[in-house]
């Protein structure tokens, strides 16, 4: 990895001033060997120290290598030989015991040296004492050779994620390989567009990635990934699959590069960690998309620089995540005021409970200072709730309708019987005439008058 940002080390042999190993050379600068805890696997390092003190470090890289291989591959008793491990060395809370090798098993551990291999080896960095440096190096990799067995690197596979001084040397292993020689082309974007490129820095993530839960079995997903570090290292420390996308041309190209890295990285360190994918791509005109979230348990988008309408349309897709799903992002996708009523029932934002949590300076890449991001969390209860509440609603409705239209049915009923009553009560009775006199009885009572 020789860049102009580098220069040969000032290594030297102090036993021979006329020893020119460690001279500057155009192409031929003194090269080292890392053994890696996989079968067979090892890497060069260029003995080369940057120019400014923030650039890659290929010897430093080389160290903290050296110090994750011995405290996280090796149990306490069997890093003896190695010497003394800087105090904390990443500031990891892993414990050996994870390894899950028992205590009886015939490990093939070397007597203790003569010498204190780690202290030499740090302190001939600090003096520049090139040969000590090397013969310090040859000797801790004779000790990973003689230490590595098919039943720890089958104890590493079972590992359930990854310990975090080993996934923070893999990730910076996958970036300065991939992203570091080609950074500059991640400047070239239109300002103050959808494709403004910016970092979360590891730290963040990591709390992202804790106060989501993802476990092994879980599904990320990345919208607008960038290079692809949080889908690298999401998969690498909770063991999770993870899924990216990104339009962008430079960022997509590298970070397809860094996933292949990936994968080289897993198998120099023996490791068994998650699926990863990145694509490039419109992530609102993706055929995969659906699918994807789908089945996510966490999606992650930084749409700090989206515009309102990109954010619309993601909020549509996010119509399909499950119940519990989470959505993380730097904006948030429901109106602080936003109200359940019969008309926003329907709209995403109803489906979100929202929690805004701050996060320290330096977390991203775009400003100095610290800020908020936002979690949601699919939550259906509250919208079902309302609709039922919606549905007895109409149904009471309905049922005080139908109650009323009763009513009024039998007020008329009773109305037109009463009408019938008074009709019939104010029409007098017909009296039937008196019965007429026969005329011949008539004709007699005059005769006899």
């Amino acid at each position: 990895m020789l860049t102009g940002h580098h220069s040969p080390t000032d290594f030297r042999n102090p036993d021979d001033p006329n020893d020119t190993t460690f001279d500057p050379h155009p192409t031929d600068y003194p090269v080292v060997e890392v053994e890696y805890p996989a079968e067979d696997a090892k890497e060069r390092y260029i003995l080369l120290v940057p120019n400014d003190k923030d650039h890659y470090n290929p010897i430093m890289e080389l160290l903290n290598a050296i110090y994750a291989i011995i405290k996280n591959y090796f149990l306490p008793h069997e890093q003896i030989p190695f010497g003394t491990l800087p105090p904390n060395p990443g500031q990891t809370e892993w414990t050996p015991d994870q390894l899950l090798i028992p205590e009886s098993y015939p490990f093939p551990i070397p007597a203790a040296p003569p010498v204190d291999y780690l202290r030499n080896l740090e302190k001939a960095y600090n003096t520049h004492d090139g040969p000590l440096f090397i013969q310090s190096l040859q000797a801790i990799n004779r000790l990973i050779r003689a230490g590595k067995d098919k039943m720890r690197i089958n104890a590493v596979m079972g590992w359930n994620g990854t310990p975090p001084q080993v996934w923070k040397a893999v990730v910076e292993e996958c970036y300065q390989r991939s992203i570091g020689p080609n950074i500059r082309k991640l400047s070239k974007y239109t300002p103050f567009s959808n494709e403004v490129y910016g970092e979360l820095n590891a730290s963040f993530v990591s709390d992202i990635l804790f106060r989501t839960d993802i476990k092994a079995n879980s599904v990320f997903v990345d919208l607008g990934c960038g290079v692809g570090n949080c889908l690298i290292q999401a998969a690498l420390q909770c063991g999770c699959t993870s899924y990216g996308i990104e339009i962008n041309e430079n960022p997509a190209d590298l970070g397809i590069a860094q996933v292949a890295q990936y994968y080289k990285r897993l198998q120099l360190w023996g490791l068994n960690a998650g699926q990863v994918e990145l694509v490039k791509g419109d992530m609102c005109n993706n055929s995969a998309m659906g699918e994807w979230i789908k089945k996510a348990d966490v999606v992650l988008v930084n749409n700090w620089a989206f515009s309102p309408a990109l954010n619309d349309a993601l909020s549509l897709m996010f119509l399909d995540l499950r119940e519990g799903a989470r959505v993380v992002s730097m904006k948030p996708f429901r109106r602080p005021d936003f109200r359940l009523t019969d008309r926003t029932v329907s709209s995403v934002q109803a489906i979100f409970r929202v929690e805004e949590i701050g996060f320290r300076r330096g977390a991203v890449s775009w400003m100095a200072e610290g800020g908020v991001y936002y979690m949601h969390t699919v939550d259906r209860g509250p919208v079902r709730q309302f609709e039922e509440k919606m549905e007895q609603q109409i149904l009471a409705q309905m049922q005080a309708s139908s109650q009323r239209s009763a009513a009024k049915r039998r007020r008329k009923e009773a109305a037109a019987a009463a009408a019938a009553t008074s009709t019939a009560a104010a029409t007098p009775e017909a009296v039937p005439p008196p019965p007429a006199t026969p005329a011949s009885s008539a004709v007699s009572d005059a005769t006899l008058a």
